[in-house]
């Protein structure tokens, strides 16, 4: 399960003098058991939730939005 929560009108001050505003988009995902080893199925859980919120993240930005943000691709 994701919960989203969007914010409008957010900002962010990565360093001083810097302040970007927009949109605040917060992701959290939460699997809900039974687990059979909860411990030895953390890391592909926690690589499935990490793959899940990725998508749902970027079909939130628009192709401008994603180009505005300077992505670099290795």
């Amino acid at each position: 399960m994701h919960v989203v929560q969007i914010v409008s009108n957010g900002f962010v001050e990565p360093r001083e003098g810097v302040r970007k505003e927009g949109i605040i988009i917060n992701i959290d995902s939460i699997a809900n058991g039974p687990h059979n080893d909860f411990w030895s199925e953390l890391p592909f859980n926690l690589e499935k939730a990490h793959e899940e919120g990725k998508v749902l993240f970027f079909d939130f930005l628009k192709t401008e939005t994603l180009n505005n943000l300077e992505p670099i691709y290795d």
